[in-house]
């Protein structure tokens, strides 16, 4: 997409008016052989050429994003889960509460913060 325009809707849309004009027999004959025209166009794009280095370089920040705020999360809830933290308890009378969990910014110790952001921006 550039500037908010779908290069396959347009080429679609430009297919589908040229083949709206012609007779029903004339695109039957007309529309296997685009087929075979757009393939191996296609093939080679996205097989032979490849994704573009920005779009691969975009997906591994993206992937190392998502791995980081995972870690970070698991390591909340194993410090919650270590401090006595279970999100179901059972009252008095019997019926199943549920405790919210608690905020990561308790969990974590700020001298702990401190460091990983020294760690994070020294390497």
């Amino acid at each position: 997409r550039i500037l908010g325009i779908s290069l396959s809707g347009v080429i679609s849309n430009t297919i589908r008016r040229i083949l709206g004009i012609l007779r029903p027999g004339f695109r039957w004959i007309l529309q296997p052989l685009l087929i075979v025209y757009y393939v191996p166009i296609l093939i080679v794009r996205y097989y032979v050429i490849g994704p573009s280095q920005q779009y691969v370089e975009d997906s591994r920040k993206g992937h190392e994003k998502l791995v980081d705020g995972w870690r970070k999360a698991v390591e909340a809830a194993e410090k919650a889960h270590a401090d006595g933290y279970w999100p179901v308890h059972l009252n008095d009378d019997g019926n199943i509460i549920a405790q919210l969990p608690p905020d990561p910014a308790d969990v974590f110790d700020v001298t702990d913060g401190i460091e990983r952001s020294v760690a994070e921006n020294l390497s």
